[in-house]
């Protein structure tokens, strides 16, 4: 049936509706007549007609569907109008698009990172657990076995506490030697974390602290096992070679298993093993601290009762050990996601209101389209009104209309948030790749679809009321253009102020950028290779057998063609391995003193200054004469050595360091030889602490980080640094094998992503203001043609035209620029967490944004000006 059928259809049978329901009105007032009560008149009435009634039903029954039809009738008419106006339909869609495809993105983002729950059981029951040291200005510390048997003694509100530090090793044997990180955990970690193996089991309370005995239980990541063991199950209850030695594969975790522990924190997400610690961690020493806590809460325990009872424990600490109340010892209960994320949570922020203020400014510039193209279409909206459409049958067709749009651009804006996602991976940092899969979930769907429905009966109201706004049809004629003017005009202003705030916005995130990599790092990075070796303990057990081959592996590879410069050194700057740092302090220092004062310390060999490209300022660097027999010695940085001894020389003084000695930490007094510049280690921008350099060969760590330094290309650097290890030792493996300069891009990482994506969503506001600003020029200048062209006819120049259309421009920028700037200065607090090295109202970044913008506006009315200057009097004279 056609469209035309159906409507005379549904037409006869409303009249016939009507009719029955008049039969059935003037028979329930005659019975009422006779007294009979309403609900009895009306039942008599009902059967004095008989089937005339039931046909009544039926006909209203499906009379009530006649307004579903209607719908019908205005979605078809729409699609008929945007057919009709393809570009008006593809800018509106685009426009929408890309709003609300950059929201879905970003939620995307932020829904895995800040609101998904972590996969684990009961995930908001989990805590992590920080010493802190009030005294010394520390927070956020691990803790020493002997700490985390206080916690499990103590506590009531927790279930259990578990215990993780990572570290590496090397697997041998089962073809090519490999370096893998792994994570040593106490026997109920998995247990605490509420995940277990797919394969096999985890650890059971006897396997910690057996490696001692030399027998160890290994858990493979499932990437690991499907790599190096080709999937095989039978690989559980077989031995492999760790380090060396003997280790029994007892389970394998399922695929996807990920720790979520929060940047610097030293446990990375892509551990590929696990070993229960092989030594009694609860017997160690007090004051080696290197545990990354995990507790579960109990049920009925919440994160606030929590922390109330660890504050009573750390109290306890305090009064039964000196050495805690001079630290001015306390616990820090934070729940693991949300510690996890504190870095990223304001950076996503910062994102999301960028992004929400683009979807402003698109439905703002679509507001404007639709003001303009309402004006178009002011003829036929009289004529409707003139054939007894009423304002809700318009409004209804207009919000059909704009519906009809924002689902369409909502369609293509999932599209493209989805293309926005496949290629975000390459600029997003460690922690955010590490904390969730970034994919389009029902979430993201629900939302892009809120986002559609809500813009879209936002841009139905604006039409709506702009007709509701005539009540008459002169009216409708004779001021239509005005009306629209005035509210155009003030769209425009709109947009252009949150332009402002975005433009001005991004331009001091790029400025945090450019600071981060500027600035001076205390490094060179440039022609620079980085490698990493982790000393088997089985075939290097003591400092002088790590030292003896850190020594050949240097000369080796110096001894290479194109080589510069190598070196080594325990820990590379900005890398992820775990920090080594402690107390150090002068001799006849107070006790308190003793606590106060804490330094990164790293093992370095004397080639690993000039191979970093680091500066000497006073005294000299580690050499050759510093053997594991001479006399203690040390190099500091600048930062240390203001803090100890300010405005005097350091080099010849004493100083108390947290020493390596075979597996040991142990307080050693060195004589300091050099100060040297100060390294960012964790940051590109910020000092977190001073810095002491020990010669490796009198405290040789297992692990070692190389950088070799050449004239050579950095893939030439590697095959030599290669060939030069395995010369000496076949069987280790090399890892992390990379330029050095990729450890300064990841570290600003997070300041590239949202720099870049805020730029890139200014650039998309100031084009979208940009259209705005060109829209109501153009608009402007078609409702004026007859005015202009009565002006050219009196003699007015095409220059004057032109100048004041721009000028009309300019006002509306200018107007919008006051108002965003005010919007800019007071969202800069917004910003401030993320910003560093430049004021939320740095001068410099304000007046660039202001010119671009104004540049962009004056550029946008040339256009509509040009066009205006132009016009034909004749010709515009006649068409009225």
């Amino acid at each position: 049936m056609s469209w035309k059928a159906l409507f005379q259809r549904q037409r006869h049978e409303k009249d016939l509706s009507d009719e029955l329901d008049s039969w059935l009105a003037e028979a329930e007032e005659d019975y009422l007549r006779q007294g009979l009560s309403a609900a009895e008149a009306r039942r008599k009435a009902r059967v004095a007609l008989g089937g005339k009634a039931q046909v009544s039903e039926q006909v209203r029954h499906r009379w009530r569907g006649w307004s579903i039809f209607e719908w019908l009738v205005d979605v078809r008419y729409s699609w008929r109008m945007l057919r009709r106006r393809p570009l008006f339909a593809s800018v509106i869609v685009a426009t929408l698009a890309l709003g609300i495809g950059a929201n879905a993105a970003v939620f995307t983002m932020m829904h895995a990172v800040l609101i998904q729950p972590l996969p684990y059981l009961q995930p908001d029951r989990l805590a992590l657990v920080w010493f802190g040291y009030d005294d010394a200005g520390q927070s956020r510390n691990p803790a020493s076995g002997p700490e985390l048997a206080d916690l499990r003694q103590r506590s009531r509100l927790f279930e259990d506490f578990g215990a993780i530090w990572s570290s590496t090793g090397a697997l041998t044997g089962d073809g090519d030697p490999e370096q893998v990180r792994i994570g040593y955990v106490s026997a109920n970690f998995f247990d605490v974390l509420g995940a277990q193996p797919s394969t096999g089991r985890g650890f059971v309370r006897e396997e910690e602290g057996a490696g001692e005995q030399g027998v160890q239980a290994i858990v493979l990541s499932d990437g690991l096992f499907r790599r190096r063991y080709a999937g095989d199950p039978s690989i559980i209850g077989r031995d492999i070679l760790f380090d060396g030695w003997p280790a029994t594969v007892v389970g394998v975790l399922p695929p996807g298993f990920e720790l979520r522990f929060p940047s610097g924190s030293g446990v990375p997400s892509a551990l590929q093993a696990f070993i229960a610690f092989p030594w009694e961690i609860e017997r160690s020493d007090r004051g080696t601290s290197f545990l990354r806590v995990l507790g579960r809460l109990r049920p009925d325990a919440s994160l606030v009762e929590a922390q109330d009872e660890l504050s009573i424990i750390a109290g306890q600490m305090r009064s039964e050990h000196a050495r805690y109340q001079e630290l001015g010892l306390s616990l820090d209960v934070i729940d693991l996601q949300e510690d996890a994320v504190r870095h990223l949570r304001p950076a996503l922020l910062a994102l999301y209101a960028g992004v929400v203020l683009v979807l402003w400014i698109a439905c703002v510039n679509v507001a404007t389209l639709t003001l303009s193209r309402l004006g178009e279409r002011s003829s036929e909206i009289t004529v409707r009104v003139a054939l007894g459409a009423g304002r809700l049958r318009l409004g209804r067709q207009l919000m059909i209309e704009s519906l009809t749009l924002s689902f369409l651009g909502g369609a293509a804006g999932m599209g493209l948030g989805v293309l926005m996602l496949r290629t975000l991976p390459a600029w997003l940092p460690n922690g955010l790749t590490e904390l969730g899969k970034l994919e389009m979930s029902w979430a993201s769907v629900g939302y892009g679809i809120v986002l559609a429905v809500g813009s879209g009966v936002l841009l139905g109201l604006i039409p709506i009321w702009r007709t509701s706004q005539s009540s008459s049809l002169r009216e409708r004629i004779g001021s239509g253009a005005r009306r629209g003017s005035w509210l155009g005009h003030t769209l425009v202003i709109a947009e252009i102020a949150l332009s402002t705030v975005l433009v001005i916005g991004a331009g001091l995130l790029l400025r945090t950028l450019v600071d981060s990599l500027r600035g001076d790092a205390g490094f060179r990075a440039d022609q620079t290779l980085s490698f990493q070796v982790s000393l088997p303990r089985s075939r290097y057990p003591d400092d002088d057998a790590r030292s003896s081959l850190a020594r050949r592996i240097e000369e080796a590879i110096e001894q290479s063609p194109g080589v510069e410069a190598v070196g080594a050194s325990s820990h590379l700057p900005l890398d992820d391995y775990p920090n080594w740092y402690g107390f150090v302090y002068p001799p006849g220092a107070s006790a308190q003193a003793q606590n106060s004062l804490m330094a990164d310390q790293r093992a370095a060999t004397p080639g690993y200054l000039a191979a970093l490209g680091a500066e000497i300022q006073t005294g000299r660097w580690i050499d050759g004469s510093d053997r594991a027999e001479s006399r203690p010695v040390a190099v500091i940085d600048e930062v240390l050595a203001e803090q100890v001894w300010p405005e005097e020389s350091a080099v010849g003084r004493q100083l108390y360091v947290d020493a390596w000695d075979n597996g040991d930490f142990v307080t050693r007094m060195v004589e300091v030889i050099g100060v040297v510049g100060h390294i960012h280690s964790h940051d590109l921008v910020r000092r977190l602490r001073g810095q002491v350099y020990l010669p490796h060969t009198q405290g040789g760590r297992p692990v070692l980080s190389w950088v070799v330094r050449g004239e050579r290309a950095t893939g030439e650097l590697a095959q030599l640094a290669v060939g030069a290890v395995h010369e000496l030792d076949p069987d280790l493996p090399l890892a992390k094998l990379r330029p050095l300069g990729d450890y300064v891009t990841q570290a600003a990482a997070t300041e590239r992503l949202t720099s870049a994506l805020s730029v890139l969503f200014a650039a998309l506001a100031t084009l979208l203001a940009a259209l705005g600003v060109y829209g109501v020029g153009a608009s402007n200048v078609q409702q004026r043609t007859r005015e202009i062209g009565i002006r050219l006819a009196l003699g007015a120049r095409a220059g004057e035209i032109l100048r004041s259309v721009v000028a009309q421009g300019l006002m509306l920028a200018l107007g919008g620029l006051a108002l965003g700037v005010a919007g800019a200065l007071l969202s800069g607090r917004l910003l401030r967490s993320v910003l560093h090295g430049v004021e939320p109202t740095d001068p410099a970044t304000f007046v660039a944004s202001i010119a671009f913008l104004l540049i962009a506006s004056v550029a946008a009315s040339y256009p509509a000006a040009r066009r205006a200057a132009r016009v034909d009097p004749l010709r515009s004279l006649r068409s009225e």
